[in-house]
């Protein structure tokens, strides 16, 4: 749990310093936060509100994506959760910490009973190592499932923001006065009105 501790911390250090040097020389791929325009009148609701209405194989990155999934994935990957805690799922990002963290202890009293069972407690030996392998085998099903839910969230997240934002700007209306000219029965007849065109 340290030693990924140390990476986190490596990272959140790093990061901000090459930022800055990759995205002068890829402009299509990294920008910084101040070319990404927010919409603030949005609102993005919980994740499992809109779980059902989208489907992630349809999406697209977008430069003004609010939540990224690959930093998503990635920090998923060394602290379970944290992915989506960054997405706004605090929660759901605690639940898969403590569930990692109900594994790793797991996996420490199996280390533990195997200590015992070295120094003479030959019983405790097959139960430390059961113990053991359970706790080893649900870290690592704990920490794929989240990262594969840390950015399943995020891509929710942003077809959704993409939506409302694509809604809310792309979609014009006009209204523009109409007079036509009908012959009728040798008559000429100057129907008046207004014409409405929608566009979106």
């Amino acid at each position: 749990m340290k030693k990924r501790l140390v990476v986190v911390l490596i990272l959140a250090l790093i990061t901000p310093l090459t930022h800055g040097v990759w995205a002068q020389y890829d402009d299509d791929v990294n920008f910084s936060a101040s070319d990404v325009p927010m919409n603030e009148s949005v609102v993005i609701p919980k994740y499992t509100l809109i779980k059902r209405d989208y489907n992630t194989r349809l999406y697209v990155p977008q430069k003004n994506d609010p939540y990224s999934p690959t930093l998503a994935g990635l920090s998923s990957l060394f602290i379970p959760g944290l992915g989506h805690m960054l997405c706004g799922e605090t929660e759901r990002g605690l639940k898969f910490l403590g569930a990692s963290l109900g594994s790793t202890i797991v996996m420490g009293l199996g280390i533990n009973l195997m200590s015992k069972a070295y120094h003479g407690y030959e019983p405790e030996l097959a139960r430390g190592a059961l113990l053991f392998l359970a706790g080893m085998t649900s870290m690592c099903v704990v920490d794929i499932l989240s990262i594969v839910d840390a950015v399943h969230v995020a891509k929710v997240k942003n077809m959704y923001y993409k939506d409302m934002t694509s809604t809310l700007s792309s979609m014009e209306v006009t209204l523009s006065p109409y007079i036509g000219q009908l012959s009728m029965n040798n008559r000429v007849v100057r129907p008046v009105g207004l014409s409405m065109t929608v566009r979106f």
